[in-house]
């Protein structure tokens, strides 16, 4: 008997074999976002449509079997953690680019089938690339292996996002708002970033006039992601280059006059990135900056009106849309 287990929520059900077939039980899992990847019913079906049982039966055959598959969705990829427990014991994991769950269920299916014997005779119709062996492992491994995770590359993806956000540092001593645009693109483990981040003026008196002090920055960066793509929120390490433009306005003066000074920074922070629909996604970021230098602004005649600090944060949230 093959039953079919499902998780809460799911209706359980069951296929009979023959009278005395070895009880096997099936159970899948699937993230919200890998809501399109085959349930229990569906996953078994395909992989008894590849073969017939065995002629024979081997001298633990009766025992019984447990196959887990867990179905997660990436950034571009799908991915299948299977683990076998019982007579056979065994864990794989397999990944598949694509727009949906088709290549990573048809690869799933083909190991499922493998476990249960339902092989056909040739094996070189299956499409699994690279080949597989023939059976899982008949003893737990200590851990994950190279030769048991079968990869198919993932596809590069592009994300585009806005943000608003909070700073200090970047206009003195003194807390700034932030409006920004980036575009990162990447794979399943690392991506780099470009974009623009606009410091809302800061105005303030100095004797007889009024200064403000603004920043556009240009930002590229790299990140490496610390959770795999399947999860709905990730989080990640980065790493770049921020290149302000400090721009000092004196109203109010004698001579009023306007000038713009370099500010680069180095910049390392955390990144936090949220699923909240299919190519949708909300972004987090806190950064610490490290400027190369310091910028004054000085009024002729009465002194320096501002000194830009020596280090700075800052922190961003917005929409980010996938593009695959």
């Amino acid at each position: 008997m093959v039953a079919v287990v499902g998780s809460p929520g799911r209706t359980a059900q069951a296929a009979e074999t023959s009278p005395d077939a070895p009880s096997v039980k099936l159970a899948v899992s699937r993230s919200q976002a890998a809501g399109d990847c085959p349930d229990e019913a569906t996953l078994l079906q395909s992989a008894l449509e590849l073969g017939s049982p065995p002629a024979s039966e081997t001298a633990n055959a009766g025992q019984p079997l447990l196959i887990e598959v867990s179905f997660e969705r990436g950034d571009g990829d799908y991915s299948a953690d299977l683990r076998v427990s019982g007579r056979k014991q065994g864990m794989r994991q397999l990944h598949a680019a694509g727009a949906n769950c088709a290549p990573v269920a048809e690869a799933t299916s083909i190991v499922v089938a493998m476990v249960l014997d339902r092989l056909p005779a040739d094996a070189s119709v299956l499409t699994l690339p690279p080949p597989l062996p023939e059976q899982l492992s008949p003893k737990p491994p200590a851990g994950p292996r190279a030769s048991d995770r079968q990869v198919i590359p993932a596809k590069l993806s592009v994300r585009v996002g806005v943000s608003g956000g909070l700073a200090y540092g970047m206009l003195g001593a003194h807390a700034s708002g932030l409006l920004g645009i980036a575009v990162h693109g990447g794979a399943r483990w690392w991506e780099l970033g470009a974009g623009a981040t606009w410091a809302l003026p800061w105005q303030f008196t100095y004797s007889t006039g009024e200064i403000a002090v603004s920043a556009f920055t240009g930002r590229f960066d790299g990140c490496a992601w610390f959770t795999p793509g399947g999860k709905r929120f990730r989080a990640g390490g980065c790493a770049g280059l921020w290149l302000s433009a400090l721009r000092g306005e004196g109203r109010g003066y004698d001579h009023d006059h306007t000038t713009t000074q370099l500010w680069p920074a180095l910049a390392g922070g955390l990144v936090g990135r949220l699923s909240v629909a299919k190519h949708w996604a909300l972004r987090l970021a806190g950064w610490g900056l490290v400027p190369f230098r310091r910028v004054t602004f000085s009024v002729e005649g009465v002194g320096t009106a501002f000194e830009s600090n020596a280090w700075a944060v800052a922190s961003e949230l917005g929409p980010e849309l996938t593009f695959e």
